[in-house]
C-alpha cells in the first residue's frame, strides 16, 4: 500500500511541476518538439 501511496504523491507531484512550467513564458517548446520527432519516426 506505501508503493502505491509513493507513487500517487510522485505523480501528483510531477504533474503539478508539469503545470508550472507549462505556464511558464518559454522561448522555445523543445519537449513539443521532441514530441514531434518520436511521432514522425513512428
Amino acid at each position: 500500500m506505501m508503493d502505491l501511496v509513493l507513487l500517487g504523491g510522485a505523480v501528483a507531484t510531477a504533474a503539478a511541476l508539469a503545470g508550472l512550467i507549462a505556464t511558464m513564458p518559454t522561448p522555445k517548446p523543445i519537449p513539443i518538439r521532441i514530441r514531434d520527432r518520436r511521432r514522425q519516426r513512428r
